[in-house]
């Protein structure tokens, strides 16, 4: 990780903040723990593949996995979250990790194609 450019760190450190940094300010609502369980879950997903694969663009599979059916359930509910800093910080995972899904879909195509 170390090695890679500064963006491809920052981005990932912002994953990481988004994912499992901020949630813990909502320790007691189940959007908080969705999102960090669903983050540790792609963890462990992609140190599988890491020890299969290497570092390749196939890691990317461990998001693809996962945060679809987090998204979607945060997406179920929305209207039922009152506190609007909750609300931005949902609204700020949903586009980050859309972000990172359609990154991570180009890399695991791009995997399989061998391009």
């Amino acid at each position: 990780m170390l090695a890679q450019p500064e963006p491809v760190r920052l981005w990932v450190g912002w994953l990481v903040f988004v994912n499992l940094l901020v949630p813990l300010l909502f320790i007691d609502k189940a959007e908080a723990w969705a999102s960090m369980i669903a983050f540790a879950v792609s963890a462990v997903i992609m140190t599988i593949l890491y020890e299969q694969f290497g570092y390749a663009r196939i890691l990317g599979l461990a998001h693809l996995l996962v945060w679809p059916f987090l998204l979607y359930w945060l997406s179920q509910r929305w209207w039922g979250i009152e506190l609007p800093l909750m609300r931005l910080w949902i609204a700020v995972l949903f586009v980050s990790n859309s972000i990172s899904l359609a990154i991570d879909a180009i890399d695991v195509a791009r995997f399989f194609l061998k391009v």
